[in-house]
């Protein structure tokens, strides 16, 4: 900044500076209301889903969702059934945690035999 050695000088240089200050204060306003729409809960939801349900993702997702839930279930009911035997529903739960490492280890050779399946059933052959 220049040296200032007039009174018309410093007043020019103080309303530069209260100028400058309003337009700080207008533009940190305005990030600051944009920070607070992003962070709100139903915002970072909404976000979320865009992102989970967005095109190149959204077959993916849903064939690992439906897997995991599948193979859980599953698992779950040949292993338990509708026993009331506490010991076969804790060897139950373990191995269904067993299985579901398995899956989550496997998911691509899983989602592979998944998506064949999907479309053995519902795509007509011709």
């Amino acid at each position: 900044m220049e040296k200032i050695t007039s009174t018309a000088a410093l007043k020019i240089a103080i309303q530069q500076l209260e100028d400058e200050q309003v337009l700080d204060e207008q533009l940190l306003k305005e990030q600051l209301l944009i920070t607070y729409k992003e962070l709100r809960p139903a915002s970072m939801l909404l976000s979320l889903l865009k992102e989970i349900v967005s095109p190149p993702n959204a077959e993916d997702n849903l064939v690992r969702a439906v897997t995991s839930l599948a193979t859980t279930y599953l698992s779950k009911e040949i292993i338990i059934g509708k026993s009331d035997n506490p010991l076969r529903k804790f060897i139950g739960s373990v191995l269904q945690v067993g299985i579901t490492s398995i899956v989550a280890q496997n998911t691509n050779a899983i989602e592979a035999f998944s998506r064949f399946l999907f479309q053995q059933v519902f795509h007509k052959k011709k």
